[in-house]
C-alpha cells in the first residue's frame, strides 16, 4: 500500500510539473506576428509546452511533438463558422546547390487542418468570444537535414480561407 501511495504522489507531482512547464511566448525573443497580414482576431497569448520546453526557444527533435495553446478573441460582430489551422516550419537544409537553403515544410497533419475540434468552445465562435486552440505539433522528419533553428508559422483561418491571425516562433532543433 505504501508503494502505491508513493507512486501516486510521484505521478501527481510529475503531472503538476508538466502543466507548470508551459511558457507564455508572446513577449519572448523571436516571437512575432506575420508581416503584412491583418490580425482579424486579437491574439491574447501563446503558450508552448513539451519535454524540450523548459527554456526558450523549445528544443524539439524531428518526429517529436510540442504543444501550442493559442488564446484568441473574436473582435467582430460576426460568427466564425469554421476554423482552420495552417502550420509550417521554415528550416535551413544543409546541402549543395539547389538541394540546400531555406525550405518551407508543412507540419504533419497540420496543413489546412480543421481546428474547431481543438478549441475549448464549440464552433461557430460567437462575436466577441474568447477561446483557445490547443494543438500538438510534430516536427517534420524533413527537419533531420536542418541545422540550428526552425521558424514555425502558425496561421488561423476561417472556412473561406481568410487569415484571421498569423504568428511565427522559433524552435531549436535537436
Amino acid at each position: 500500500m505504501r508503494t502505491n501511495t508513493h507512486l501516486l504522489a510521484f505521478l501527481l507531482l510529475a503531472s503538476v510539473g508538466v502543466s507548470l512547464a508551459a511558457i507564455e511566448i508572446t513577449q519572448l525573443p523571436g516571437f512575432r506576428l506575420c508581416r503584412n497580414t491583418p490580425q482579424h482576431l486579437q491574439l491574447l497569448s501563446v503558450e508552448v509546452d513539451g519535454p524540450g520546453c523548459s527554456r526558450w526557444p523549445c528544443l524539439l527533435f524531428p518526429g517529436r511533438a510540442g504543444r501550442f495553446r493559442i488564446t484568441l478573441r473574436n473582435q467582430h460582430e460576426r460568427f466564425i463558422k469554421q476554423l482552420v489551422t495552417d502550420i509550417h516550419g521554415t528550416v535551413r537544409i544543409k546541402g549543395v546547390g539547389a538541394v540546400g537553403g531555406k525550405q518551407k515544410v508543412g507540419m504533419p497533419g497540420e496543413v489546412n487542418a480543421k481546428a474547431c475540434k481543438h478549441t475549448d468552445v464549440k464552433c461557430p465562435i460567437e462575436p466577441y468570444a474568447t477561446f483557445s486552440i490547443t494543438k500538438d505539433v510534430v516536427v517534420p522528419m524533413q527537419a533531420r537535414m536542418a541545422h540550428g533553428r526552425m521558424v514555425t508559422e502558425f496561421k488561423v483561418k476561417d472556412g473561406a480561407g481568410n487569415i484571421l491571425t498569423c504568428f511565427r516562433a522559433p524552435v531549436r532543433l535537436g
